[in-house]
C-alpha cells in the first residue's frame, strides 16, 4: 500500500506541479532583479516554478522575466498589481498563486548561491520542518563588498524562541522555504506591517507551534543599499514595537516581560522621532507609557513632544 507522501509525491508528477514555488515580490526593480533571476536559473535543484509579483511599477521588470521564461524548462508567472499595495500584499500575491508544496521567498534586490535550494529542500523534507532557512551574507550593493554573516549561534538556536523573541535571531525573508500548508493554518503575511511583516510573520508561526530549522549554510545574499525600506531606523523601530504590541500576551513568556519589552520599544522610537518628527515622537511615547503605566516619564516626555510639535 502506497504511503501518504508517496500517494502525494505521485499526484505531484502526474499534474506536473513543481516541488517549489519561488515567490518574487518586485517593485521597481530593473536594477537588481536580474541578480535574482539568474540565481533562480543556477539552482542545482531545479523542481521549482518562478512566480514575479510586480506592485504596481513599469519598468524593464517583465521583459526580464520572460527572458528567463523563454530560457528555462520550469514554469514562470509574471502578475502585475494595478496600483501599489506594498510588499507584504505583493508578497501574499505571490504566495496564492503558488502550487508547490513548498513556497521559497525571495526579494527582487536579493540573490543565492547555487546550491541555496538543494540544501534547504534536502533538510526541510528529512526533518519535516515547517520553516526551514540558510544564514545571510549581508553585502554593501554599490561596491559588493561583504558586511557581515548574519546566522544564528547554537547558543540562541537552544534558545530559539527567546532569541527570536529579542530580536537576536534574525532570518532574512530571502533565507526562507516555508512550507505551504503554514499559510493555510496561520494566513499569510500582515499588510499592516510594511517594513516588520517577516518579523510579525515569524512571531506568529513560532505562537502556532510551526517547528523552524536552520541549514547551518550561509546561501543567501542581502543586499544592503539606502533605497531599503529597513533603512529608515525610526520607522523600523516603531514597527517592531507595534510587533511586540500584537503580541502582547504570548503565553511563552512572563507578561510583565512583554510590557516592558514592548514598552521600551515604544520609547526608543519615541526619542529617534523627537528631532524631526515630535508629533510622531509624542504618540510613540503616550503608546510606551499606556503599556506601562507606571514609566511616569514616558507620559511627561509625550506631553514635550505634544508641545514643541505645537510650537514648531
Amino acid at each position: 500500500m502506497l504511503k501518504k507522501g508517496q500517494i502525494s509525491g505521485i499526484v505531484r508528477i502526474y499534474f506536473c506541479m513543481p516541488l517549489v514555488s519561488i515567490c518574487i515580490p518586485a517593485y521597481h526593480a530593473e536594477k537588481y532583479i536580474s541578480e535574482a533571476l539568474s540565481s533562480v536559473c543556477n539552482q542545482n535543484f531545479s523542481d521549482w516554478e518562478l512566480i514575479v509579483v510586480e506592485d504596481g511599477s513599469d519598468d524593464r521588470t517583465e521583459k526580464m522575466v520572460n527572458e528567463v521564461a523563454d530560457k528555462v524548462q520550469q514554469p514562470v508567472q509574471f502578475h502585475r498589481h494595478a496600483k501599489n499595495m506594498g510588499l507584504p500584499a505583493t508578497r501574499n500575491s505571490g504566495i496564492k498563486k503558488a502550487t508547490g508544496k513548498y513556497v521559497a521567498l525571495l526579494d527582487a534586490d536579493d540573490y543565492w548561491k547555487s546550491n541555496h535550494l538543494e540544501s534547504i529542500i534536502s533538510l526541510i523534507e528529512k526533518d519535516k520542518a515547517d520553516i526551514a532557512h540558510s544564514g545571510s551574507i549581508l553585502f554593501d550593493s554599490e561596491s559588493g563588498k561583504e558586511l557581515s554573516i548574519r546566522s544564528p549561534k547554537p547558543e540562541q538556536e537552544t534558545e530559539f524562541l527567546n532569541s527570536l523573541y529579542d530580536h537576536s535571531y534574525i532570518i532574512q525573508p530571502s533565507s526562507a522555504v516555508i512550507n505551504r500548508n503554514v499559510f493555510e493554518r496561520i494566513k499569510y503575511f500582515d499588510t499592516d506591517f510594511n517594513i516588520c511583516d517577516d518579523m510579525e510573520f515569524w512571531f506568529r508561526a513560532a505562537r502556532n507551534d510551526c517547528r523552524f530549522i536552520y541549514s547551518g549554510q550561509q546561501t543567501c545574499y542581502y543586499r544592503k543599499h539606502e533605497n531599503a525600506l529597513s533603512s529608515n531606523s525610526a520607522e523600523l523601530v516603531e514597527e517592531i514595537a507595534q510587533v511586540y504590541l500584537k503580541h502582547l500576551g504570548w503565553p511563552a513568556y512572563p507578561m510583565g516581560f512583554q510590557i516592558k519589552t514592548a514598552s521600551r520599544a515604544f520609547a526608543n522610537a519615541g526619542r529617534m522621532h523627537f528631532g524631526p518628527n515630535p508629533s510622531r515622537s509624542s504618540s510613540c511615547y503616550f503608546k510606551a507609557w499606556k503599556i506601562n503605566p507606571v514609566q511616569l516619564q514616558f507620559f511627561a516626555l509625550a506631553l514635550l513632544g505634544k508641545v514643541k510639535a505645537t510650537f514648531s
